[in-house]
């Protein structure tokens, strides 16, 4: 079983577990299937024009809040973004939600909120392809770092062999690469076996499901 912890498709594999983000305005009208579990939350894009939405936001049916985050090169001025993912930040607290993060150019902003608003829950910071240092730096704010396209061209892709394999997480984003591709492509990177890594993402996934379950 594979795990693609933030995807913007429809999940078509019946076996696999997939994040799948959908808009704030849908989730009631979503038909849950094929083992798609939801995400959902303001992106930073599209502050200016749901703004309000995450008023109305239904969490009965999500797994976790996202992606949402910081984006410093678009023209939001980021006190608005600080404002608006505040506010999904203490949504996602109130129901025990991890949250999916989406981070340009803003790494030390969004470490800095998470040590004043949610030190001890688990943040996701999807697409990671940073380096070893920003890597290590958010591990110790206990965020997790999911892992996708970037891992086939990306200067920093050999970053997942570097840190503690119980942080990891894969995805296809909004990628046509299938949820396998991105398995294969990491378990050849981390000199490991497709089993292996099954294994541990799936107990990473497991332990993500449980202390959710216990709060």
């Amino acid at each position: 079983m594979y795990i693609n912890i933030h995807t913007h498709k429809l999940n078509t594999e019946k076996n696999d577990i997939a994040i799948l983000n959908v808009n704030a305005s849908d989730i009631d009208n979503f038909e849950i299937k094929n083992h798609n579990l939801l995400s959902s939350g303001i992106h930073p894009w599209e502050i200016k024009n749901k703004k309000k939405q995450f008023n109305n936001l239904s969490v009965e049916k999500l797994f976790a809040i996202g992606e949402v985050g910081l984006d410093k090169s678009i023209d939001t001025p980021l006190s608005i973004q600080k404002e608006i993912f505040i506010k999904q930040i203490k949504i996602a607290n109130k129901n025990n939600l991890p949250i999916i993060i989406h981070c340009v150019k803003a790494v030390q902003e969004i470490v800095n909120i998470k040590k004043e608003y949610s030190p001890n829950d688990t943040w996701i910071f999807h697409g990671f392809n940073k380096n070893i240092q920003i890597a290590e730096q958010l591990i110790k704010q206990n965020f997790m770092l999911s892992f996708g396209k970037d891992l086939f061209n990306g200067k920093y892709k050999n970053v997942i062999a570097e840190i503690p394999q119980n942080k990891i997480f894969l995805e296809t984003d909004n990628s046509d690469y299938k949820i396998s591709d991105i398995y294969n492509q990491a378990a050849d990177i981390m000199n490991i076996s497709i089993n292996n890594l099954e294994e541990i993402i799936l107990n990473n996934f497991n332990n993500l499901s449980t202390k959710q379950a216990e709060n």
